[in-house]
């Protein structure tokens, strides 16, 4: 990790009660859950190690029936902390929650949220930003789009949806079509590149769209967690998948496997979503997250070039 970490991720639970087809969580039928008590240890740590930022995902964190109190351990070590959340149940948790948070960022679509998320909750989750806007202007709250097959024409309302709304930035990921991260236990890449991945002629659509004012102005109010290169980027990772002709020599890790950790829904360290665990939050030292052992491994694995986090370096 270097000197510096950044940002954790920690996955608290892997329940879900959104359908999403870019994710398996909600398949989860048992209770798959990091307790408080077992976070302990490894959040104390945390702060030792100056972590700037904690995120709570998931699956669904506002399932978690400890989130509070994690929260609220959190709060009282002093670390800052993320919520990661697909919105629906804000409503109910808000209340509590508002002063125990820093960042709020909530998984949105438009036009297609319902077919994207499996669940006909927009207007509830809308509603929940207006109330969290209107009552805790404090927050810093975001809303998080990832770009696939179905929904990249659509870039143009998540844009005008986030000024109405009022929110302070759109973070952007690419789709993921072919690891066991998300919760998934089997992958069929052809089918899910057909329904992810857009074809080379609608990429070619999308990047004429790059140029409408709409994006542009977006790109100068610093609206996007995206600037024209990352959008390129894209462009060309995708069409990389379409084409299978990803460069084995390109092999550059992006920025997250330095600067930050993931912590996975089973406990386990990793230095990215999709790198092998090198310890787990039972059995790990402060060492082997500060050292660089694991991110040469990881380099060696060959899995960066054709990774989508390179979209962000």
């Amino acid at each position: 990790m270097g000197n510096y970490l950044g940002l954790v991720i920690i996955h608290i639970i892997k329940n879900c009660n959104s359908r999403c087809t870019i994710c398996d969580c909600w398949k989860t039928r048992d209770n798959i859950l990091l307790s408080l008590e077992r976070l302990k240890p490894v959040l104390i740590d945390l702060k030792r190690l100056d972590a700037n930022l904690i995120m709570l995902s998931g699956g669904e964190p506002l399932l978690h029936p400890e989130l509070i109190d994690i929260l609220r351990f959190m709060r009282e070590i002093g670390l800052k902390a993320a919520l990661n959340t697909n919105g629906i149940l804000l409503e109910n948790k808000i209340s509590v929650i508002a002063n125990l948070v820093d960042y709020i960022i909530i998984s949105l679509d438009a036009r297609l949220y319902k077919e994207i998320r499996g669940t006909d909750k927009f207007d509830t989750v809308i509603n929940n930003i207006r109330r969290i806007k209107n009552l805790y202007p404090e927050i810093k709250l975001e809303i998080r789009t990832t770009l696939l097959r179905k929904n990249i024409f659509d870039l143009l309302d998540i844009i005008r949806l986030a000024e109405d709304l009022k929110i302070d930035g759109i973070g952007l990921s690419p789709a993921d079509y072919d690891s066991y991260s998300f919760g998934r236990e089997r992958i069929e890449s052809e089918k899910s590149m057909e329904l992810l991945i857009p074809s080379l002629e609608e990429l070619d659509k999308f990047e004429k769209l790059l140029d409408c004012k709409v994006i542009q102005d977006s790109f100068k109010r610093g609206l996007l967690n995206w600037n024209v290169q990352n959008f390129k980027r894209l462009v060309r990772f995708y069409r990389d998948i379409r084409n299978q002709t990803f460069d084995v020599t390109e092999n550059q890790l992006c920025f997250f496997p330095y600067t930050s950790l993931l912590i996975d829904y089973g406990g386990e360290l990793k230095n990215c979503f999709y790198s092998k665990p090198f310890a787990t939050i039972d059995n790990y030292t402060i060492e082997q997250i500060r050292n660089q052992q694991s991110l040469i491994e990881l380099e060696s694995q060959k899995i960066c070039f054709k990774c989508r986090g390179r979209i962000f370096t």
